[in-house]
């Protein structure tokens, strides 16, 4: 009698122990996540973050995911850094959010770094590195609600294993696209799929370095409406900046060390247009690509890449300066302003006017410089004159990088080819 009640006893124990190690495990699995709650709380309250006011500080590291579920705040990284570990999902959530600035903090190793979900508007990421997670940052739309005027500014995103800044709707082609974002003064390097992959419209990207990728930017499905300018695109795998969509602006770049400087290419998915028409490149240096500067795909029955304008680029030691087959477009911004500098180009420069027939050069070829069967009409003897930075603009450190990154590869072309 007495050994089956100690059994009894001892069996109740095991139970009971049991019971403990299964709570146990769901707390922690419950405490997996750092909440900033609507009220301002934080939970669970002995989480490494201080709140003043309307400002949240990390004290310490931290090895969870911030979900944030309050408007108007400033969440300071104070140079800690937030790990997942390779098995977090959302580094920080910002899902439904307006008006949240992310600053001075390190995120790494979850499967999206940053999140702007849904309705996400007017928030700021700025100053942080987001380093070997699947994707960097992610803005995705859903049904009606869109991320918009959020700003992405002065970061370093690198060594994602599929991208740095992905921008996309819910699903592939639908109209719930992420618009009038900035990404700017950003170092996007070293991102196995691409630097940025942008499938929305009117959003800009400028004075970034992105640098390292397998493609530097890719304007997918049917992005439209989209300004690239002041960035340095260079040493990336395939291509530079591949453009897959329509009425995107492409200037003041400098596009080097590429497999493809500029690819004009249609999706071939179904469920997008495959147009890729009426898109201006122009402004931009497009130099020591190893396969061409630019690539232009034939049109067919089904996709379209008539109708973009080429024009007062400077296409430099390229491979293949130029590729266009079955495509009509234009390459010369008319008389007298001209076309653009092809640093192969051997004709001569006697004459002037729009039909080159009057005596006296004028900085134009006499003769057009032939694209297979479209031709520069009035291809430049010099290197069109790239704008500067504008001296009265202040920018950030990250941006000071970029400069003298598209400095140097300046300078490398001078020795190379007297520009």
């Amino acid at each position: 009698m007495f050994r089956k009640v100690v059994s009894q006893i001892m069996l109740i124990l095991l139970l009971s122990s049991g019971l403990a190690l299964i709570l146990n495990s769901q707390s922690v699995k419950a405490t997996r996540s750092i909440e900033i709650r609507e009220d301002g709380t934080i939970y669970p309250p002995t989480a490494p973050i201080k709140r003043d006011g309307e400002v949240y500080t990390l004290t310490g590291d931290i090895s969870q995911s911030i979900i944030v579920l309050k408007n108007n705040i400033v969440i300071d990284g104070n140079n800690h850094i937030v790990d997942g570990g390779l098995i977090g999902d959302i580094g920080i959530d910002l899902s439904d959010r307006f008006r949240v600035r992310v600053k001075n903090i390190t995120i790494k190793n979850f499967r999206i770094g940053i999140h702007l979900y849904g309705s996400s508007y007017y928030n700021e990421i700025a100053n942080s590195t987001i380093i070997g997670c699947g994707t960097g940052i992610v803005m995705k739309g859903f049904l009606d609600k869109v991320p918009h005027y959020n700003k992405i500014t002065a970061n370093v995103i690198t060594d994602s294993t599929e991208g740095g800044v992905l921008i996309t709707p819910y699903q592939a082609g639908s109209s719930d696209k992420p618009h009038h974002n900035t990404i700017s003064q950003n170092i996007i390097t070293k991102n196995e799929q691409y630097g940025v992959r942008s499938e929305s419209y009117y959003n800009e990207l400028t004075f970034n370095v992105v640098k390292g990728n397998k493609v530097g930017v890719l304007l997918y499905g049917d992005a439209s409406n989209n300004t690239v300018s002041f960035n340095t695109i260079i040493d990336n795998a395939e291509e530079g900046l591949c453009v897959q969509g329509s009425h995107n602006k492409i200037f003041n770049n400098t596009i080097m060390g590429n497999k493809y400087g500029v690819h004009i290419k249609p999706t071939g998915i179904i469920g997008y247009s495959g147009y890729c028409c009426y898109n201006e490149i122009y402004n931009n240096i497009i130099a020591n690509n190893t396969w061409y500067g630019i690539y232009i795909e034939a049109e067919t029955q089904f996709y379209k890449t008539s109708n973009n304008r080429i024009y007062h680029n400077d296409f430099i030691n390229n491979t293949v300066q130029a590729y266009s087959y079955n495509s009509e477009n234009t390459w010369d911004d008319g008389y007298p302003s001209g076309g653009n500098y092809w640093s192969d180009y051997n004709g001569t420069d006697l004459y002037s006017g729009p039909y080159q027939n009057k005596t006296g050069g004028d900085g134009i070829g006499d003769t057009p410089y032939a694209i297979d069967a479209v031709k520069d009409q009035y291809p430049l003897m010099e290197p069109y004159i790239i704008p500067e930075l504008p001296s009265t603009t202040t920018l950030p450190l990250f941006t000071s990088i970029a400069t003298l990154t598209l400095i140097a590869a300046r300078k490398k072309l001078q020795k190379q080819f007297k520009v």
